[in-house]
């Protein structure tokens, strides 16, 4: 019998770049763009609030 060992990595929980989380069973399964830690992902610019007298 040559089974392969489960990954014990997997599955894992993956974080989206508007907030949403997910749990894949593989790497191959995870959207790009994802991370595994909410701290990795690239934070996005805030948009611009206009100030008074500006047009």
């Amino acid at each position: 019998m040559d089974e392969k060992k489960p990954d014990p990595n997997w599955p894992a929980r993956f974080y989206g770049p508007d907030g949403e989380a997910g749990v894949f069973e593989r790497k191959e399964d995870v959207p790009k763009g994802w991370a595994d830690s909410p701290a990795k992902l690239k934070a996005k610019p805030a948009p611009a609030v206009p100030t008074a007298g500006q047009p």
